[in-house]
């Protein structure tokens, strides 16, 4: 099969609540994006003027999908096949919901909440989704040879870093991901899963995990 051109891309940044106290609440999977979201999607479409998708695949969250027709709006694409992809989906973790942003970041790149939840699901579970979603995308023949857009989340996005990375790690870790609104674009071997040519944009993404402010629910 032909290399893929994966431009792995997160959703803009969402509007979150606080308490009374003045602590930022994590937001709900129906979270809309904040006003600032417009500005970062329109940055993130000058740097990628010049790539055609052929496909987009975004999360079912309106977040996510709202970002990228937003993004295929500013690059005027009106051809690309979207779809819409559950298994792309933020981690879910319901009990989460409207408490305040706290805790830490554990060994393995996750946030560690205050509670547990036999509804919420575990690093391990979204790590195996992630994966399971993001292979079947890029091993899937229609998109042999193509660019394709993935539009995501924080965590999912590097859960697949880590993978594509640290193959032999059965362990989930998030290896790094990039701030709201930008995008790690590399070729990618399908069979092999090997990537080349990785480059983040804006160049500005960071690298690794900036602490708890940066949880995706």
């Amino acid at each position: 099969m032909k290399n893929v051109r994966v431009v792995l891309m997160r959703h803009g940044s969402v509007n979150r609540e606080r308490n009374a106290s003045g602590q930022e609440l994590i937001y709900s999977p129906s979270g809309k994006l904040a006003p600032q979201a417009q500005g970062e999607i329109a940055n993130l479409a000058t740097s990628l003027r010049s790539t055609p998708f052929d496909a987009i695949y975004t999360s079912t969250t309106p977040r996510a999908e709202t970002s990228a027709t937003l993004l295929l709006t500013m690059l005027e694409q009106k051809s690309p096949r979207f779809t819409s992809f559950k298994g792309l989906q933020a981690i879910s973790s319901p009990s989460w919901v409207g408490k305040p942003v706290e805790g830490s970041i554990g060994e393995n790149g996750f946030y560690v909440p205050n509670q547990d939840d036999k509804d919420d699901e575990s690093p391990e579970e979204l790590s195996r989704r992630i994966w399971e979603s993001f292979t079947e995308i890029v091993q899937d023949e229609k998109n042999e040879g193509l660019t394709i857009g993935i539009m995501g989340h924080s965590e999912g996005i590097g859960v697949i870093m880590h993978k594509l990375k640290h193959p032999e790690d059965p362990e989930p870790k998030i290896e790094e991901s990039i701030p709201p609104g930008s995008a790690m674009v590399f070729d990618l071997d399908p069979i092999t899963l090997g990537i080349e040519n990785e480059r983040r944009i804006p160049e500005i993404a960071f690298r690794g995990i900036e602490g708890p402010g940066r949880r995706e629910i």
